[in-house]
């Protein structure tokens, strides 16, 4: 899969692609991903009978939502593998510590995307959960999804202080600094979201889980505002050079 995405995602003729030879330490990667789907699929009951069968089916949106988080953390760094490489042992560490919090991630994300769409859509999941859990729900996911993309940060940021022995060209200096504040904005919104729910968990159930849960809302205006600040400057660089 990591091969046949490599060879029909678009490239950037201006970066030079360092790592697209695979490695045993991405197939370890990869594996660990396939891991992390495997209990996710495992996560669901057997259908032994048809009230199981009607369980799966209102479970299969949560499901199709969590391998999609899944796979856009998976792609985040394929692409970071590919284009600079997993080498020296800074990135190695990230790499182990990476792939530890994707398993850490899979039952919380897994049990809030159910929540969701039981709330959404009230379909009677019988989700074991009291009402003054869901702020520490949010903060336990909070914490996970901002540590894993905290961690992509790094990944950035050791790769950057690696830019004379990667040799690192102008643009690709911007280019990695540019998608290391975009990893930096990835954590800061879970981040945001498990602050609010930690500060009014105590005074307000209600809000600490609304306004917890509206923070990822976030998400789409802030990658917007990167999105076209990072074309304008990378046009402006590509003009210079």
């Amino acid at each position: 899969m990591r091969n046949a995405y490599i060879e029909n995602s678009l490239k950037d003729e201006n970066l030079t692609y360092r790592g697209e030879s695979n490695t045993r330490l991405n197939s370890l990667t990869d594996a660990i991903f396939g891991i992390a789907l495997t209990l996710l699929i495992f996560n669901v009951s057997d259908a032994d009978s048809f009230k199981d069968l009607l369980v799966f089916a209102k479970s299969f949106p949560a499901l199709l939502v969590s391998i999609a988080f899944l796979y856009i953390m998976w792609k985040e760094h394929v692409y970071f593998a590919v284009l600079y490489g997993i080498q020296g042992i800074s990135l190695q560490l990230l790499n182990v510590i990476f792939t530890s919090l994707i398993i850490f991630y899979v039952y919380p994300l897994r049990f809030l995307t159910r929540l969701l769409t039981d709330m959404l859509f009230g379909l009677s999941m019988e989700l074991r959960i009291e009402a003054q859990e869901i702020p520490e729900l949010m903060i336990y996911y909070g914490v996970i999804s901002f540590s894993i993309y905290f961690t992509l940060f790094l990944f950035y940021t050791a790769a950057l202080k690696q830019k004379a022995k990667l040799a690192l060209s102008k643009y690709e200096i911007f280019y990695s600094q540019a998608h290391r504040n975009r990893m930096l904005v990835m954590a800061v919104v879970p981040f945001i979201s498990l602050s609010i729910s930690f500060l009014l968990k105590d005074k307000s159930i209600l809000w600490a889980s609304v306004l917890g849960g509206m923070s990822y809302g976030l998400y789409p205006i802030l990658m917007t505002l990167w999105s076209k600040l990072f074309k304008r400057k990378s046009q402006t660089i590509l003009e210079i050079d």
